[in-house]
């Protein structure tokens, strides 16, 4: 009826009401990773979407989880991959969620280029670029977005600090991110809003206006 389609769905994040956020980089979770893999594809072909988030969960750094993460990844691509579907990695920062295993823009950068030299037919994961966390992590958000324009399969935003409308009350110009992506950098993917409105949805939309993207 409103022409709306499903563009990108998170895998499943482990046991989320007891604070996992992820199981990806998680060490002896590799048949509950299997299982949700398997989910996921069926989820895929039901929504017909073709772009799934790969939760890295909270893990502690070090060799174990990079080869966990390294896995995990590997083991999604052979079974997402030829069914048509992407999979992305973000990196979140960690005032948003402590002990985040992803939450670098260079190690996210990082790991896709590791599948470079993998025999996995020659797919690697594609970088969910979120300017919220972008902004928090790392700041000099369009020259982040030009370093990392080539691995990027989605685009999400929020307001900064607080995750409300990415309008003119944050630290952002988002007038001037959305030329850059457009203009410069010939963005032409789905841009997905994921902020929590300070009041209603429809009266938070007028960032639209004030960011060129509608006149009235």
């Amino acid at each position: 009826e409103n022409d709306l389609r499903c563009v990108l769905f998170n895998m499943p994040a482990g046991a989320w009401a007891e604070g996992e956020r992820g199981i990806a980089a998680l060490p002896g979770r590799a048949a509950e990773f299997h299982e949700s893999v398997a989910t996921t594809v069926d989820y895929a072909r039901a929504l017909s979407c073709n772009k799934v988030h790969c939760l890295a969960g909270i893990a502690p750094p070090g060799v174990e989880s990079e080869r966990v993460y390294q896995d995990s990844l590997a083991t999604a691509l052979r079974a997402l991959t030829p069914a048509g579907v992407d999979v992305l990695i973000e990196p979140i920062n960690l005032r948003s969620i402590p002990g985040y295993y992803l939450h670098s823009f260079d190690a996210a950068s990082s790991t896709i280029s590791a599948f470079q030299h993998v025999d996995d037919g020659g797919a690697r994961p594609r970088l969910l670029f979120d300017l919220f966390h972008a902004q928090i992590i790392h700041g000099d958000v369009t020259m982040l977005l030009r370093k990392h324009r080539a691995l990027i399969g989605h685009v999400q935003i929020a307001g900064i600090p607080d995750r409300a409308e990415p309008d003119e009350h944050n630290e952002l110009n988002f007038a001037h991110v959305f030329r850059v992506l457009a203009d410069e950098l010939h963005w032409d993917g789905h841009v997905g809003c994921e902020y929590i409105p300070r009041g209603s949805t429809d009266a938070g939309l007028g960032w639209l206006r004030t960011c060129g993207l509608r006149d009235t």
